[in-house]
C-alpha cells in the first residue's frame, strides 16, 4: 500500500489525490465486489491521508463513490440485477 500511495500522490499531486482514489477504486471495483474492494483499499485511504495531510473523509468518500458506481453499473455484480 505504501508504494501505491506514493505513486498516486506523485502522479496526481496532493491537490487532486481524491481523483486518484476514485479512479483506483473504479479500476479495483471492476473485478471485485463492493465489500471486498473496500476492505482492500481502506489501508490506502489511511496512508494517503497521513502522507498528504488531507482529511480521511475527503479521500474516503471518492473511494466509496468509485466503488459504488462500478457496483451498480457493471453487469457481473449483483447490484444491477436487483
Amino acid at each position: 500500500a505504501d508504494q501505491i500511495a506514493q505513486t498516486l500522490i506523485r502522479t496526481f499531486g496532493k491537490q487532486k489525490v481524491h481523483w486518484a482514489m476514485m479512479f483506483s477504486a473504479f479500476l479495483v471495483g471492476i473485478p471485485l465486489f463492493f465489500e471486498i474492494g473496500f476492505v482492500l483499499l481502506i489501508p490506502l485511504v489511511f496512508i494517503v491521508a497521513r502522507r498528504t495531510g488531507v482529511p480521511i473523509v475527503k479521500i474516503g468518500i471518492p473511494l466509496l463513490a468509485g466503488l459504488s458506481a462500478v457496483h451498480g453499473l457493471v453487469p457481473p455484480h449483483p447490484g444491477p440485477l436487483l
